[in-house]
């Protein structure tokens, strides 16, 4: 064989070589990057299941709120109630109080003038 042709045939041989280490880098990379795209993709279904779980929190908390809400407008009505009724307590008394000092006023003027007719004999 001749020289020259020889040199080709290892040139060629080193050349293949070095095609079939950069096929197995290559071969490698693709592994690499399909495993990052699993990870990324299981990363992002991960993120997704917690941003539904925090919306779902969000809207758990939004009724726990309403209902607070509730009670506390149903508790300020209570209280609003209990101070009209409280107000009207105080009135009625008032009004019996004054009632009954007119009672006791006509009677005992009553009284008094009957006592004054029996002692100066009208």
């Amino acid at each position: 064989m001749p020289a020259s042709l020889e040199g080709h045939e290892k040139r060629l041989s080193r050349l293949e070589r070095k095609d079939e280490h950069y096929e197995e880098r290559f071969s490698r990379l693709h592994k690499k990057i399909d495993e990052n795209e699993k990870k990324s993709e299981e990363e992002t279904k991960r993120i997704f299941d917690v941003l539904d779980e925090i919306k779902t929190g969000q809207h758990s908390q939004e009724l726990v709120n309403q209902k607070m809400n509730f009670t506390l407008d149903s508790i300020n009505r209570e209280r609003e109630i209990d101070k009209e009724a409280k107000k009207e307590n105080r009135q009625d008394m008032k009004k019996l109080k004054y009632w009954m000092l007119g009672l006791i006023g006509t009677l005992g003027t009553s009284l008094l003038v009957a006592l004054i007719r029996t002692w100066l004999g009208i």
